[in-house]
């Protein structure tokens, strides 16, 4: 995943070059863009990673994230009430890590634009909205694939026995759990957590409980992508989840056409939100993003 990201970035001409990684809540973008930094930081003087981008600045606001997290250098070049000085005007050079972006032109006004940099500035995004990284001007998107069934083993296993497998007693549960989590490393981290230091019975037991009503950090996890879809995307999302998965979009449009609903373009909308895949003319649904679809809707439900 390392050396597909850095190949990205490499094979862009020399210029500002912008790279976006993309895929589903808890997949892994986070940790390939700590990787691709930890790996090229050091060819860059000036350089920034910033986590948790969108929280950041919704909680400390443009100016005050600036002045913790961009690069005096950065800093001083975005601040119109600042003279010209010499320094101002040497090269803008830099390595920048944006970390889950959800609205672009939050990105933008932060960055006081995406192309006034010096060629040889690298720019990562991460965001498990594609539309997002298109209106951020990236070159090129990497997609995060889930886990195979061995690395799934093995980060469930770390997280669960702090071992590389797990024993053989622990086999058939360890199992079922990777199935589950489908190579989402987020969840098999989160459920090693949970299930750490019981018996296999026991495990079995609160991994089913659990699959039955997701832990609210998994919940949390795609709840807030479903809070910033339109009503419109909300049902259709919410209907795929309770019925749908795995039929094809022709039979989802019929099903929901009395209902005035936007089908094709919903599910377009949510394949790029990370919330829904399309093989070929299937839409599918991640089963855990269902258990957490009928969650929230349980919780509506009870809220009235």
């Amino acid at each position: 995943r390392l050396l597909e990201v850095e190949n990205l970035i490499s094979k862009q001409p020399l210029g500002i070059r912008r790279v976006g990684i993309w895929g589903m809540a808890g997949i892994g973008k986070t940790m390939v863009a700590e990787a691709v930094y930890s790996q090229m930081k050091g060819d860059y003087e000036t350089r920034s990673f910033i986590r948790n981008f969108e929280k950041q600045f919704q909680k400390k606001g443009l100016y005050h994230l600036r002045d913790r997290r961009l690069p005096p250098r950065v800093k001083d070049k975005l601040d119109i009430n600042k003279s010209i000085s010499n320094d101002s005007q040497q090269e803008m050079i830099i390595f920048l890590v944006l970390d889950d972006v959800r609205n672009p032109v939050n990105a933008e006004s932060f960055l006081g634009g995406f192309d006034w940099f010096d060629p040889g500035t690298v720019i990562i995004i991460t965001s498990r909205d594609k539309h997002a990284l298109l209106q951020c001007r990236v070159s090129e998107i990497y997609e995060v694939k889930k886990l195979d069934d061995e690395e799934a083993l093995k980060l469930f296993s770390a997280s669960a026995f702090g071992k590389v497998l797990p024993e053989n007693a622990y086999q058939k549960v360890s199992e079922m759990v990777v199935k589950y989590a489908n190579g989402n490393a987020k969840a098999l981290s989160c459920y090693g957590a949970k299930l750490k230091g019981k018996t296999p019975e026991e495990m079995e037991a609160e991994f089913l409980k659990h699959k039955r009503s997701p832990p609210s950090d998994i919940v949390e996890l795609f709840k807030s992508s479903y809070d910033e879809l339109s009503d419109n995307e909300k049902n259709i999302f919410l209907d795929i989840a309770c019925f749908f998965s795995g039929k094809s979009v022709e039979h989802v449009d019929q099903a929901l056409e009395g209902r005035g609903l936007f089908v094709s373009i919903g599910i377009q909308y949510l394949s790029e939100k990370s919330l829904v895949t399309k093989t070929g003319d299937r839409v599918e649904m991640h089963e855990l993003i269902q258990d957490v679809a009928r969650k929230i809707l349980d919780q509506e439900v009870e809220n009235g």
